[in-house]
């Protein structure tokens, strides 16, 4: 199944198409995210928006990739 493409903005990098869009993350407390998921949602990433802003801590994204081969 692929991605909904309502309201995404699509990228192209490295011939492979992914979309991102930013929203809140209801099951983070409403932080607001960048959010991009390749088109056949085998990876998806995130990245809370104003993290720079915080000196105490650095930067953090958290990525999910699925690898096609598990389970075999």
């Amino acid at each position: 199944m692929g991605v909904r493409k309502k309201y995404k903005h699509k990228i192209i990098r490295s011939n492979r198409l992914f979309y991102w869009y930013v929203e809140p993350d209801i099951d983070d407390e409403g932080i607001i995210k960048l959010h991009i998921v390749s088109e056949d949602k085998k990876l998806i990433v995130t990245y809370e928006v104003g993290q720079h802003s915080n000196k105490n801590k650095p930067p953090f994204m958290a990525s999910l990739e699925k690898n096609s081969k598990a389970g075999r």
